[in-house]
């Protein structure tokens, strides 16, 4: 939190405050909302995890190499539309 009110340049009760009323936010909660929603349907066990398109879920098990999981990423989110 020492971060926050220093970025803000903020007494840090205000940027904690303010920290506070974005976080519970409804903008926040209906991001949060959807998440849950896509880790039930995309059945996201563990992080990371990657959903490309809104289609496919990468099997993280199956990559070997960062290389190999962006170019799997690029293909699908280009090839496979």
């Amino acid at each position: 939190m020492k971060k926050v009110s220093t970025s803000l340049r903020l007494p840090k009760r205000q940027a904690l405050s303010q920290y506070d009323a974005i976080a519970d936010s409804k903008v926040v909660n209906d991001k949060i909302d959807l998440w849950r929603v896509q880790q039930r349907q995309f059945q996201i066990q563990s992080v990371p995890a990657f959903v490309v398109n809104d289609k496919y879920a990468v099997n993280m098990s199956s990559i070997r190499t960062l290389s190999e999981l962006i170019d799997l990423i690029n293909y699908l989110a280009v090839e496979r539309k």
